[in-house]
């Protein structure tokens, strides 16, 4: 519709100026928003920009900071492994150290042995003494029952086991020593003769019991050595005045049937110079009269592969012969090493032994599973130890 009224078309006209003029205005602010906007835009482009440099950087140096933790570990680890191994060096050598500290204790016990024994002999031939005699030791067993068996058979399984009889033989009386020895069964199969020597053991007896018991032994050619109460040091079971008193009621029995078949002896464990105990000797037990005939017969056992004769026996027989004594004996001994060990030791022993002027040597022949119990069997130390022993029996 046109105007026809000036006034309309002015009204028209300044209406149109003004839309025109606040559109400009809005058009300049939205102008303006726009370039504010982009403004911000640009600036948070750059702040983008500059966040992800600093990742970039942050992440650079984790990397880094990773490959650096990893050496470091490698190198722990490294450092870990030559720890335990430089570990392992020296519980090696402190092991190596400790047998050799050991063997070293060994080598000096051997040598103090040996020292005495030099020194014993040269003390002999200062004083114008005889040496030891020259052996003509006999090899023997002290054999011990298995289940029922009887003394006899038990000796007999024996023999039977080394391939020879043995030269003698040990049996123990538990008690007094019987008026009849034919008829105990612990000396009845032994009393023939075979043997060339017997050494008896029993606990106690008169004069007169002794001297009925020695009355009644054959004579067969058999030499019987005599000892009462066995082992008196054992545990110090018995003082040394009270078991000296009982050897001098052996002897008188003894000088009383006068036989030179009959041999006194008494028998010790040998284990006081080796007990660690200055106040407890061997000597405490010995005789002090007849030194010239009595026997001393030790039990000298060898429980480590490093035993010998002179580490066990030896020490105790220095004193007896520092005291007057000569003769002497092995009444029990036995070894506890397996195979080819065994073997040497029992070849060392018996040999040593002989050397020494033992007149005999008994092996105690008896495991857990015989009666009297000890793990001493020649059966427990193998075939190689069996023919050793039976190699030592001429």
């Amino acid at each position: 519709m046109t105007p026809e009224n000036p006034d309309q078309v002015y009204a028209i006209a300044t209406a149109g100026v003004a839309a025109a003029a606040d559109t400009q205005v809005a058009v300049g602010w939205l102008a303006g928003e726009c370039t504010r906007v982009a403004s911000e835009l640009a600036a948070a482009e750059v702040r983008v920009a500059d966040r992800d440099e600093v990742i970039r950087l942050q992440s650079e140096a984790l990397t880094m900071r990773e490959l650096t933790i990893r050496e470091q570990a490698e190198t722990i680890e490294v450092q870990a492994a030559d720890l335990v191994a430089a570990r392992a060096e020296a519980l090696s050598n402190e092991v190596r150290a400790r047998s050799l500290a050991e063997d070293l204790v060994l080598a000096n016990e051997e040598i103090a042995a040996q020292a005495a024994r030099i020194a014993e002999l040269e003390a002999l031939l200062a004083g114008g003494g005889d040496p030891p005699p020259a052996s003509t030791m006999l090899v023997g067993a002290s054999v011990q029952r298995r289940g029922t068996e009887s003394w006899g058979q038990a000796l007999s399984r024996f023999e039977t086991q080394i391939g020879k009889p043995v030269q003698c033989v040990r049996r123990f009386i538990s008690g007094r020593p019987p008026a009849n020895p034919a008829t105990n069964t612990v000396l009845a199969d032994v009393l023939d003769g075979r043997y060339q020597a017997l050494a008896i053991s029993f606990v106690d007896g008169t004069t007169d019991e002794i001297a009925t018991f020695l009355r009644g032994l054959p004579a067969t050619g058999t030499r019987y050595y005599v000892a009462i109460r066995h082992e008196p040091d054992k545990g110090l079971r018995m003082s040394g005045p009270a078991f000296q008193a009982k050897c001098d009621v052996l002897m008188a029995a003894i000088d009383e049937v006068d036989r030179t078949d009959v041999e006194p002896m008494f028998v010790l464990m040998s284990w006081l110079e080796r007990d660690g105990n200055a106040a407890t000797s061997s000597l405490d037990y010995m005789p002090r009269t007849n030194l010239d005939r009595w026997v001393m017969a030790l039990d000298p056992y060898l429980p480590d592969a490093a035993n010998t004769y002179a580490s066990q026996a030896g020490p105790t027989i220095a004193l007896w012969r520092q005291l007057g004594g000569s003769r002497i004996a092995i009444a029990e001994w036995g070894v506890k090493s397996t195979g080819q060990v065994a073997a040497d030791q029992i070849t060392a022993f018996t040999t040593d032994a002989e050397a020494d002027g033992c007149e005999f040597v008994m092996y105690f022949n008896s495991n857990e599973g015989d009666n009297a119990g000890a793990g001493w069997d020649l059966d427990l130390r193998g075939q190689a130890a069996i023919d050793a022993f039976a190699a030592t029996i001429n």
